[in-house]
């Protein structure tokens, strides 16, 4: 386990926000929405995305 400062974490914080964003951003960039398929497989990604996520929590 890594030890960070105080301004470290939050550097983190604010770049994993921006890194989450950025992910569903191209998620959904790389799909039409108006179609059904292509709407649930960007739905399946975005949800692996976050549990990944909340699995490395």
């Amino acid at each position: 386990m890594r030890i960070y400062s105080a301004q470290k974490y939050q550097e983190l914080l604010v770049n994993s926000i921006l890194w989450i964003d950025w992910q569903i951003q191209n998620i959904v960039g790389s799909k039409n929405l108006s179609l059904a398929d292509e709407y649930a497989q960007a739905n399946q990604e975005i949800v692996k995305t976050l549990t990944k996520i909340i699995k490395a929590g």
